[in-house]
């Protein structure tokens, strides 16, 4: 889980390998956060969510510790959940790793196919993380994630935390999202 290596670097202490501890490389290397969670959180602040990235893939004590502790702007993406993606795989090539993830995953998950695809949370914050807004999304500015690694998460927008921002995608956008995304899966490899 991408949350436990953050936790692991930002708690470790300098090394062989080099002389800054892991909160020190971490804010040198980066100028920000973009995590997939908290999916749900943006309720003005009534109840506390639990959603997997943050929650069910046993990654709770980490992600209190990081949420409560990261230095630098941390976005948590809520989007996703009803833009659908994979069936540009079909026509791709039967050895893509992508085709394959996604063919697993679906079959996986509940005997299901490429063309009946899969809602697209780490695509949608993936995208964010490259291009911003892009007409996908909006950035709540004013407040702050709460976490407890009992009930979960919430957005609190009485309390603002200056290195907090909450992104939701904007109402409306599931279909023209989805297609971005599933012309990009369905590229050919660059290399």
């Amino acid at each position: 889980s991408p949350t436990i290596i953050c936790h692991i670097t930002f708690v470790s202490e300098p090394d062989d390998l080099s002389p800054l501890t892991g909160k020190e490389l971490l804010d040198k290397k980066l100028n920000r956060w973009v995590a997939l969670g908290a999916l749900g959180a943006y309720n003005e602040g009534y109840y506390f969510v639990k959603d997997w990235n943050f929650f069910f893939n046993n990654t709770a004590p980490y992600t209190q510790y990081l949420i409560e502790n990261f230095s630098k702007p941390a976005y948590f993406v809520d989007g996703g959940s009803e833009t659908m993606t994979g069936k540009s795989l079909m026509t791709t090539a039967p050895g893509n790793i992508v085709r394959t993830a996604y063919r697993d995953w679906l079959w996986n998950y509940k005997n299901l196919t490429l063309d009946e695809q899969r809602p697209s949370w780490d695509l949608a914050a993936v995208l964010f993380a490259v291009r911003g807004e892009a007409g996908f999304f909006s950035v709540v500015e004013f407040g702050t994630l709460e976490f407890d690694k009992e009930f979960g998460s919430r957005w609190n927008n009485t309390e603002n935390n200056a290195n907090h921002y909450f992104v939701r995608q904007i109402d409306g956008t599931d279909e023209m999202l989805a297609n971005l995304l599933n012309e990009m899966l369905g590229l050919p490899p660059s290399m």
